[in-house]
């Protein structure tokens, strides 16, 4: 019985070292991850003012004057997604489909995964400009992408559906004679 306890204690004693050991191995990273963490200071991007006035004439609706300055900060930094985006966005709004169509395409292209419905308004613009065959590829192929099974995602997926039986129909109605 006394063999038992002491073997007890001896055991007991060998994992307290161990546990004493891990938290003071925890505790050194911890602190030192900290200060390493704390050497490194972000950088602060200044705000685009030409971007900043872009979203104030976008917000209150001003959509060509939106367009015009979305398109001075894409003169400046020809990368940049969300002025790309809402560009598109814009001339959509003012019925220039042309350019909408364009820049549309771009996101898609480059930011799909940002922006997910700029494949749906390319397409969109694409039936609008009377270019129902290539419409009908880009419909089929945002119903491809895109199998999210929320709400949203399932009503655009609806929504190309029927934008492709409606390219069907002008394409067939075009067909006849007149």
């Amino acid at each position: 019985m006394r063999l038992d306890s002491n073997l007890f204690k001896l055991e007991l004693r060998f994992i307290m070292k161990r546990f004493i050991l891990f938290c003071f191995i925890i505790v050194t990273v911890c602190l030192f991850s900290g200060k390493v963490a704390a050497q490194k200071k972000p950088v602060k991007s200044k705000p685009n003012p030409t971007l900043i006035l872009a979203d104030k004439h976008y917000n209150n609706l001003e959509y060509y004057l939106a367009a015009h300055e979305y398109a001075r900060v894409l003169k400046s930094d020809s990368s940049n997604a969300y002025a790309m985006f809402q560009l598109a966005e814009c001339y959509r709004y003012y019925f220039d489909y042309k350019s909408a169509e364009q820049f549309y395409f771009k996101v898609a292209q480059r930011f799909r995964d940002r922006y997910p419905l700029a494949r749906f308004w390319y397409s969109t613009m694409l039936k609008d400009n009377g270019n129902y065959k290539r419409a009908i590829d880009q419909f089929e192929k945002y119903r491809d992408e895109h199998t999210d099974t929320d709400l949203e995602a399932e009503l655009y997926r609806e929504k190309a559906f029927q934008e492709i039986l409606g390219c069907k129909l002008a394409i067939e109605e075009g067909l006849k004679p007149k």
